[in-house]
């Protein structure tokens, strides 16, 4: 049986795992999760490399100092996991209602009686 606490297991390792891709693929050379990111060789210019590239990929926005609390993907993933989680959904966009002009022909009449008597225009 497959419960919530393996899935969100699966979720954490998943993650782990595309960031030890990104920062492989920034850095060009193998990256294990739980070395440090600047012992491993990363600048400071590939560390912000990374972390746009987790903003982009996880629709997360992250402190840059989520690079150096644990100095590690290990620490970058589980951030990057409690972010998911925790976001709210982006609000639905509002459906357009369509809705005439003005209103009836009567409406219409009426707005430019009020317009033109405002204007000094009496006309009918």
């Amino acid at each position: 049986m497959y419960d919530g606490a393996e899935e969100i297991q699966d979720e954490a390792e998943e993650i782990q795992d595309e960031l030890v891709r990104m920062a492989t693929d920034i850095l060009g050379t193998p990256v294990r999760p739980e070395s440090g990111l600047l012992e491993s060789g990363m600048t400071s210019v590939e560390l912000i490399t990374l972390l746009e590239r987790v903003s982009a990929r996880w629709q997360v926005e992250l402190p840059v100092d989520v690079l150096f609390d644990r100095g590690d993907l290990v620490g970058v993933a589980e951030r990057v996991h409690a972010a998911t989680r925790s976001a709210t959904p982006p609000p639905r966009a509002a459906v357009p209602v369509a809705r005439s002009a003005g209103g009836t022909a009567a409406d219409r009449r009426a707005m430019r009686h009020r317009i033109r008597a405002s204007l000094g225009d009496h006309r009918e």
